[in-house]
Parts: structure tokens; sequence; C-alpha cells
């Protein structure tokens, strides 16, 4: 596998004890490669939620200044990730609200989902990890998002970093598959049973 390091490839996992995950969903770990190719998990288990925002805001920030530039790459990162970190970052007052939105909309961003909406006829729906680890012949994804927060609630912290490590696998795998693949390909491939 040969990655661009001038990516950074993130995933944040969330305790959403409800139905559907809220923007105001408590964030409990967030995996990242470094720029070097390692991975780092950021885990509320060993400090607060507040301590692993800020240590993540501060990358973000140092990002924002390297020349070239460097991009996120993520999965639904534009839709969920980024404006949760912005709501959690803003209720703990890490920086002033225009400074952290500034920080984190100055990054260049590759959403995956996004990029896949116009090849699934705009549909979110269908465009899930689960389905996408299939379709593109991926390593399936360790537990999924909905384990997450039984996970937690049970305090098995090595089953949630599996499946934060898993995630971001999944992320660099699709993203270098994507760069491979003819629009035609992925239109077909997208059109198949959900």
């Amino acid at each position: 596998m040969s990655i661009e390091f001038d990516r950074v490839y993130f995933d944040i996992e969330t305790y959403s004890p409800g139905e559907r995950p809220q923007f105001t969903n408590t964030i409990i770990a967030v995996g990242l490669t470094e720029l070097d190719g390692r991975l780092t998990l950021l885990r509320s288990w060993q400090k607060t939620e507040k301590e692993v925002l800020d240590e993540f805001y501060g990358r973000l920030k140092n990002l924002v200044e390297m020349r070239p530039r460097r991009r996120l790459v993520g999965h639904n990162v534009l839709g969920f990730d980024l404006p949760l970190f912005i709501a959690r970052a803003q209720a703990y007052e890490l920086d002033k609200t225009e400074d952290i939105i500034e920080v984190v909309y100055r990054q260049e961003v590759i959403d995956l989902l996004q990029c896949l909406l116009p090849y699934n006829g705009f549909r979110y729906k269908g465009l899930n990890a689960e389905r996408l680890s299939r379709i593109f012949d991926l390593t399936p994804i360790e537990y999924t998002g909905k384990d997450i927060s039984k996970l937690y609630e049970n305090k098995d912290y090595e089953a949630i970093e599996k499946h934060l490590t898993s995630d971001l696998k999944f992320i660099i795998d699709l993203h270098e598959k994507l760069a491979k693949i003819s629009a035609n390909e992925l239109r077909a491939k997208l059109s198949g049973p959900l």
C-alpha cells in the first residue's frame, strides 16, 4: 500500500446512546495518520474529551500552516465528523468560534462519501462503510459505528481501537481504490444491490 503522506487520514468515534448520532454526542476517540505514516489514536479513556479535542485542534492548526498544504481525508467528515468537532470544541471553548471554524475550513478536505454521491444518484443510502468495503473488495471493518456506544459502555476500549484502526484502513484503501477506477466502473459498482 503506497500512502501519500501529504494527506492526513482521520476518523472520529462518538458515544451516541440514542438511535442516531447527534452533534451533542461525546467524542470518545480520534484516529489519524501522521505525515510519516504512523497511526495515532487519541482516546478519551486515557485523557478527557477536552484534552482529545485540544490535541486534535492543535494538529489541525499545524496543518494549516504547513507548505505545501496537507489534505484531510475521511468518510462523511464534512457531513458529521468536522461539524461535530466544531460543536464540541465550541462547547469546551477551545478557542473563539470563528477561529475554530477558520482552522477547520481552511483545510483542504476530501470527503470520500461526498465524492461518491454523483455516482450514486446523489443518494446517501448505500454509501456506508460496510457496503463500500464489500463492493470494492476492501478489508471489512471491525464492528460497525452502531456498536461503538455499547463497546464504550462495556469499557471494551480495545474493540473500539480495532474499529477505529479498521476504519482508517478502510478510508486509506477506499481513497486509493477511487484514484484508480473509471467513472463508468464506479457507477456500475454503486448501482448494485444495497
